[in-house]
C-alpha cells in the first residue's frame, strides 16, 4: 500500500481534528505500507504530533517493515521559522527507525541556512528540488542550480 494524503481535499493549513481524519485510513487498514506522501498540506506543531504519534503506532504494528519511500515535500508553507523547523523534525523521528527506508522527499520546503544545517531528516538520502537553501551572505540557491 502506498498511502497518500496530498490528493485529498485542498491546499490546506492541517490542524489536530484534520490531521486524525487524514490519517484515519492508514489506521483503519492492516495492510503493510512500502510508502507515505503527506504533501500538500501545510502542518502545525500540534497536527505533526498527531501525524508522528500515528506513524509510531502503525510502526509499532508492523507495518512499515517494507518502508522504503517517504515525501514530506511541501509540507511547512505559511510557518513561521522555529515551528516549521520542530515540524519537520517532528515528522522525522519516527523515520529513524525505519530500516528499509531508501528515501525521503523533502522538496518544496524552505528550510533557510538553520534547517539546512540541522538536516532534520538526515537519516536517509534526501530528494531535495526547488528548497531554498540559504549559502550565507545573503545569497539562496535553489537545489540544482
Amino acid at each position: 500500500m502506498f498511502f497518500d494524503v496530498s490528493n485529498v481535499g485542498k491546499r490546506e493549513t492541517v490542524d489536530e481534528a484534520r490531521a486524525a481524519e487524514l490519517l484515519a485510513p492508514l489506521l483503519e487498514s492492516a495492510e503493510s505500507v512500502r510508502g507515505f506522501r503527506l504533501s500538500n498540506k501545510s502542518y502545525t506543531r500540534a497536527s505533526a504530533a498527531v501525524v508522528a504519534a500515528g506513524l509510531a503506532s502503525v510502526a509499532a504494528a508492523g507495518r512499515f517493515s517494507a518502508l522504503t519511500e517517504v515525501d514530506i515535500a511541501d509540507v511547512i508553507a505559511g510557518r513561521p521559522e522555529d515551528e516549521a523547523l520542530e515540524v519537520l523534525r517532528t515528522l522525522c523521528a519516527p523515520l529513524k527507525t525505519f530500516k528499509s527506508l531508501t528515501s525521503i522527499d523533502v522538496s518544496d520546503n524552505a528550510f533557510g541556512a538553520k534547517g539546512e544545517s540541522r538536516r532534520c531528516c538526515a537519516c536517509c538520502p534526501l530528494l531535495l528540488r526547488c528548497c531554498c537553501l540559504n549559502l550565507g551572505q545573503g545569497r539562496t540557491q535553489k537545489h540544482g542550480e
